[in-house]
């Protein structure tokens, strides 16, 4: 019976280890894709609707049917200066830690829409993490600027300038 020698066997964990510990692949978004406020229709399409402007960072969700639980987390490259929610009166938050990161929780209902705004001057990038009801969302519940574009793959990184 013949052995793999030490070296062999090294190298072949080390293949097979590092896609493992090099974690999931993040897809980037040119920021040709998020130009434009798109137009969101609550009662057609559920899903994050998501766009950058000269004011910032802007993220809506919304809810068809049933209620459902948007949540998520946003890592700017600059300082944050603000984080705005849409309908603060509807229960859930968002808050700003540090002055990178952005974490947001929001229960929408059937036919309404939330969202949260982030000022973030000259950020270059973002990168997203995005659930609803606790689980990623699929490609086809985002949709990016003015054309509505559903991104190739979760989660994103964000091409702001």
């Amino acid at each position: 019976m013949r052995f793999l020698r030490p070296r062999t066997v090294l190298v072949l964990v080390v293949a097979f280890c590092l896609p493992v510990l090099a974690g999931p692949k993040v897809f980037n978004i040119g920021a040709k894709l998020l130009r434009g406020k798109p137009t969101i229709s609550a009662d057609k399409t559920s899903g994050y609707y998501i766009w950058y402007d000269s004011k910032g960072l802007h993220l809506r969700f919304n809810a068809i049917s049933e209620p459902r639980l948007y949540t998520g987390r946003i890592d700017t490259d600059k300082a944050i200066k603000g984080v705005t929610r849409v309908r603060e009166k509807t229960g859930g938050w968002a808050k700003a830690y540090g002055n990178r990161i952005v974490l947001f929780s929001a229960t929408v209902r059937p036919g309404q829409t939330d969202g949260v705004d982030i000022a973030v001057p000259g950020a270059h990038r973002a990168a997203l993490l995005l659930d609803i009801d606790g689980t990623h969302p699929v490609p086809q519940e985002v949709y990016l600027g003015e054309k509505q574009t559903n991104p190739s793959g979760l989660p994103m990184q964000l091409i702001l300038r």
